[in-house]
């Protein structure tokens, strides 16, 4: 049975075998010799803590005489002892104790809170590098960099003892590395940095005062956006039925809430930045605010994927399809108009489709309908999108878009003027088509002869999925076709100053005949640009832009 005593070893009380005692007594004798510096001495037994940790050895227990060889062996053994004067003491081998870097604040060399330079020294870069870095970060984050700083300064310790100092740096804890870095001159901060230090503090308090600010006054423009109506075009608070819209409000109050907490943060670290004290309660204050506001920030999210979810759900059962005949007049006529309704605001689609029976199919939400006006000689016919209200819409149903399929005779013409977009489509081949669009959408599908565009600046036209021989153009806008016979573009040569450089443009994928007319002139089937439009020919049009050509 061995005999336990008490030691003391860095104020850290442990029982130790009396062997055991003698032999860490004599060796700590020795390094006294050796290092001849108190405070170096306390590092060293602070060491000698760590390594008995490492051990198994906690403060309190029991100390054996493996335990003393094995620290011995680790932080290595003084050869032999000189008398007093004769010189430095020879030391052992250094041991590869934990060669790998860790992260350490290095508040030496720190400008604030030795993050950078820490992390500079576990990357083995020149803490200039990350400083700039952060910088740049600092601008491109909008200030949220410097939270993630704080954060950093407080999960990550501080090098203080002559053994974190070589973690940090990557070096072996032994007496030689010890030794070495005691005999260094710790750096005092000059002037310069000092000032730096200052404008940092104090600037980092100003940032985060503003994100505290700049917060609140968003969570309170998206709350009076929410309740007075956006554009005052709709309310959700006061449109919605509170079983339909319950999530949307849940959902506003859980991200109103992590913004409100996201200022509480910033408040907090501006605060404890001004006084330039860290204490538990803050750290206590900023982990539960983190913690409080991320929950409210996902549930937030997640509340409203469900809602937007159910909503979808809700606005697929609603949708129906509606067929009706189209009075017998309708099958005469030659001219569709096509006219937008100031309600619907230009959504919706209409697709017609040549046919023997007249008659439409209208696949929408309740309150659509379309608005149908015959002329009295039966030649032409006017028809629009219209909705039964005028608002109280979510702005999501907007994605439940109406389509109108009409069915009706080959016509002669079709004009579109501030119309939903439009689709014309036949299955046998048509002798002519005239399309007059003004700010509108217009796509042709099948065979023609012959197609005339007139179109406005802010209309498009697309014939890329029709077979067109002879294809006419007259007017601004952009209007896109595939191989066709012939081509006649006529545009302005003079325009008004605000509609020069616009997106005025005719493409089309070839021209077999080799040969089109610009202006009334016969040219060569190439691009043409003049300073109120272009004619591109067998080139995509991103390409043609890139070489400045317009």
């Amino acid at each position: 049975m061995k005999e336990i005593t008490r030691i003391h070893i860095a104020k850290t009380a442990y029982d130790i075998e009396l062997t055991a005692k003698k032999a860490i007594e004599k060796y700590i004798a020795a390094l006294e010799r050796y290092a001849d510096d108190p405070e170096l001495l306390g590092d060293i037994e602070i060491r000698i803590t760590e390594l008995l940790g490492e051990r198994g050895v906690p403060a309190g227990g029991v100390i054996t005489a493996d335990d003393v060889a094995a620290v011995r062996a680790q932080l290595g053994e003084p050869s032999e002892f000189l008398p007093e004067g004769a010189g430095d003491i020879v030391v052992g081998t250094e041991s590869a104790d934990e060669p790998g870097r860790r992260v350490y604040r290095d508040i030496d060399s720190a400008v604030l809170g030795g993050v950078l330079a820490g992390l500079g020294r576990f990357f083995g870069i020149d803490p200039l590098w990350v400083r700039l870095i952060f910088i740049v970060l600092l601008f491109a984050s909008f200030g949220v960099a410097i939270i993630v700083y704080l954060i950093l300064w407080l999960i990550i310790p501080p090098a203080r003892t002559a053994a974190e100092k070589l973690r940090m740096n990557g070096e072996p804890v032994t007496l030689e590395s010890i030794k070495r870095l005691g005999a260094q001159a710790e750096p005092v901060a000059s002037g310069t940095v000092r000032v730096l230090r200052e404008v940092l503090i104090y600037g980092a308090g100003v940032l985060l005062a503003l994100l505290a600010l700049g917060s609140i006054v968003g969570v309170a423009a998206a709350v009076t956006g929410v309740s007075f109506g956006f554009e005052s075009e709709y309310s959700p608070i006061a449109e919605w039925k509170l079983t339909e819209s319950w999530w949307f409000m849940l959902m506003m109050i859980l991200l109103g809430a992590s913004g409100v907490l996201f200022a509480a943060l910033c408040t907090v670290l501006a605060s404890a930045t001004f006084r330039r004290q860290w204490t538990k309660r803050t750290s206590t204050a900023v982990i539960v605010i983190v913690v409080v506001g991320l929950a409210a920030f996902m549930s937030g999210v997640g509340v409203g994927v469900y809602g937007n979810l159910e909503e979808q759900a809700r606005i697929t059962q609603a949708r129906k399809t509606t067929r009706v005949n189209l009075p017998t007049q309708f099958s005469s006529i030659k001219l569709l108009k096509v006219v937008g309704d100031k309600n619907t605001q230009g959504f919706g689609h209409i697709e017609y489709i040549v046919s023997e029976q007249s008659r439409y199919e209208l696949d929408s939400l309740p309150g659509v309908k379309p608005q149908f006006d015959i002329a009295a000689d039966g030649l032409s016919a006017t028809v629009k999108l219209v909705k039964s209200t005028a608002g109280g819409e979510r702005p999501w149903e907007y994605m439940a878009t109406p389509v109108l399929r009409i069915y009706g005779p080959a016509l002669d013409t079709v004009e579109l003027e501030n119309a939903t977009p439009v689709q014309y489509t036949t299955h046998q081949l048509q002798a002519k088509l005239t399309v007059t669009v003004n700010s509108s959408q217009f796509d042709l599908e099948g065979s023609y002869d012959i197609v005339t565009v007139a179109s406005q600046t802010g209309s498009s036209v697309t014939l890329a999925r029709a077979s067109v021989a002879n294809l006419q153009v007259d007017g601004g806008g952009t209007v896109e076709a595939g191989v066709v016979s012939a081509l006649n573009v006529r545009q302005p040569d003079a325009c008004a100053a605000f509609e020069q450089g616009t997106d005025d443009y005719v493409r089309v994928q070839a021209v077999s005949s080799g040969k089109l007319t610009y202006n009334g002139t016969e040219q060569a089937a190439k691009t043409i640009t003049n300073s109120c439009g272009r004619v591109i020919v067998g080139r995509e049009l991103d390409d043609y832009s890139k070489e400045g050509a317009y």
